[in-house]
């Protein structure tokens, strides 16, 4: 991934620099990077100029990074650093034969589409666009109830995946006997 970023990214140097140069103080409350290798801005949303958004997007996008506004974050994030790129190495890693996923924010779309199935709630941005996929499962609760919903989905769809492997693994470990 590092590779990725250094080739076709420029630095987070660069872009922090242009950050804290844009910003201004009437607006931001904070300047913040993560694991050095993204940078955001939590801002006063109702005072940020409304082209802001553009404009940095358009500096941003020839310089290989995105720009996302996700409530009072504007998050500046390198085109290759991506949860579904994320999703991709650690099924490598692992071997794992499916991926479950859940989200509720624009951010999370590349993750849900990575995933074999997904969920999202009834509340947040998904679902103020009405954002859906063939392997979506859509939660009608909202909030904490939504959340307990997801989880006893995921518990669900995992106890069906491991019985099947379980399935699997005895008939094979039968045929050997015979």
């Amino acid at each position: 991934m590092r590779g990725a970023l250094d080739d076709g990214c420029a630095p987070l140097e660069e872009v922090r620099a242009h950050l804290s140069a844009t910003a201004d103080p009437a607006w931001l409350l904070k300047e913040r990077v993560a694991e050095e290798l993204f940078a955001y801005l939590v801002v006063r949303r109702e005072l940020l100029p409304e082209g802001y958004v553009k404009e940095l997007t358009q500096w941003a996008d020839p310089r290989g990074w995105t720009v996302s506004l996700q409530g009072r974050k504007i998050y500046a994030v390198p085109k290759p650093l991506t949860k579904s790129a994320a999703v991709a190495e650690i099924k490598s890693r692992t071997g794992a034969d499916e991926v479950l996923a859940a989200g509720d924010s624009l951010l999370d779309t590349d993750l849900l589409l990575a995933a074999d199935r997904a969920w999202r709630p009834g509340h947040g941005e998904l679902a103020d666009i009405g954002w859906s996929a063939p392997q979506l499962t859509v939660v009608e609760e909202k909030g904490v109830a939504a959340g307990e919903a997801i989880v006893r989905a995921l518990g669900e769809r995992s106890s069906v995946t491991w019985a099947r492997a379980r399935s699997q693994i005895i008939r094979a470990v039968s045929r050997g006997r015979d």
